[in-house]
């Protein structure tokens, strides 16, 4: 599995990914891009062991505990819209490191947002709530996981005019990827997707004064679908 970033405008994973289990082909892919991993573990817990005839107190490894781990994500509605989907379900998750060993462990997720600042990227956090994990990391995970077909390209909000001109915007992509895109609101902006040498090519239409979303799905064979929206504002 190649490495591959996934970025937007305060939107970044690298090498390291929090893996959801697609029962539909029994593989992981990528949750959403996460900002810190938690630990795997407490550390175990000491038991005294002593008897009558012992001058010292020596101790004994007891047990460790999968507590909640809690990863800090950016407060994208793009992320949001993959926690709701995915909130309070059991569901099964990979931790990948960086060198492709991972954890293995099932539980559900809660999210929530962390205090906002100026000047500052807002960041969540989601919680998930072990129920079982794995005793040990597994040695390599490559052949565990897909990769996700994704836009490479910072989806930063387009604001335009009406009356305007259309605006054109090229759409870089994952090897591999295709994507379709569609405006949630055609009264105020619509998109059209450029044909042949020119289908990673975006039309973008003011038609209204208002406000919408671009939603783009992306496919590659044999890889993850990925979903992202980027905002339209029409003067």
């Amino acid at each position: 599995m190649a490495r591959r970033p996934y970025t937007d405008v305060g939107y970044l994973t690298k090498d390291s990914m929090l893996c959801v289990l697609d029962p539909v082909d029994g593989k992981y892919k990528m949750l959403l891009p996460v900002v810190s991993m938690p630990e795997t573990t407490t550390a175990p817990a000491e038991q005294a062991k002593t008897v009558l005839t012992d001058d010292k107190i020596t101790n004994v490894q007891g047990l460790q505990s999968s507590p909640q781990k809690t990863y800090d994500y950016n407060y994208h509605r793009d992320n949001i819209r993959i926690l709701k989907e995915n909130k309070g379900k059991p569901l099964s998750f990979l931790e990948v490191n960086p060198d492709r060993t991972g954890e293995k462990f099932n539980g559900t997720i809660a999210y929530g947002r962390q205090g906002a600042a100026v000047d500052t990227v807002l960041q969540g956090q989601f919680f998930i709530t072990v129920s079982s994990a794995e005793p040990d990391p597994i040695d390599d995970v490559r052949d565990m996981i897909k990769e996700t077909a994704i836009i490479m390209t910072p989806l930063a909000e387009v604001i335009l005019e009406f009356p305007g001109d259309p605006t054109l915007m090229f759409i870089e992509l994952s090897e591999g990827a295709s994507f379709t895109v569609t405006s949630t609101a055609v009264g105020i902006a619509t998109v059209a997707k450029g044909a042949g040498a020119l289908e990673n090519q975006i039309t973008i239409t003011p038609i209204a004064a208002g406000n919408c979303l671009l939603e783009f799905t992306i496919t590659a064979p044999g890889e993850a679908t990925s979903v992202r929206t980027m905002m339209v504002t029409v003067l």
